[in-house]
């Protein structure tokens, strides 16, 4: 799955300080890629992307994990950081909440930042939760078990 891809390379890459040289993550890639048995493993730019994401959303797969239709959206970052942030908080927790009721959380949490641009609508909520890894869902919403 494309979760768990992306979080072996974080992961290996967390493993050492900064700065990565180019030739120290083309290693690691390699590295990482014979170790999990990727066939396609990401280019350097795409692992420095990945990471450049995972650490601005706070080590959060979910935010590397999303479809790049979500990316080229017409909100802007902090709005994406924000409604990533609400999903992975209310909705990808054991209470279960639903959609309408995490929308309802970011709503009251997006009047409260006072952003310049409208809120964002409820069916972009819904399409941002449909995008992610279904793995990551069930893993956060029912358990380990059940995500087996």
């Amino acid at each position: 799955m494309q979760s768990k891809r992306c979080n072996a390379y974080m992961n290996a890459l967390d493993e050492y300080p900064k700065p990565y040289p180019n030739a120290f993550c083309e290693m690691l890639i390699h590295k990482t890629a014979v170790k999990i048995g990727d066939e396609t493993p990401p280019s350097l730019s795409t692992l420095r992307r990945w990471h450049k994401t995972w650490l601005d959303n706070n080590k959060s797969m979910i935010s590397v994990t999303l479809n790049t239709h979500i990316k080229r959206s017409r909100l802007s970052q902090p709005v994406i950081n924000l409604m990533n942030k609400i999903i992975e908080d209310e909705y990808l927790q054991p209470t279960k909440r639903t959609i309408a009721a995490t929308y309802e959380i970011f709503k009251h949490i997006y009047s409260l930042c006072r952003y310049s641009e409208p809120c964002p609508s409820l069916s972009t909520m819904h399409r941002m939760i449909r995008e992610l890894d279904p793995h990551i869902v069930i893993r956060n919403r029912h358990g380990r078990r059940a995500a087996l």
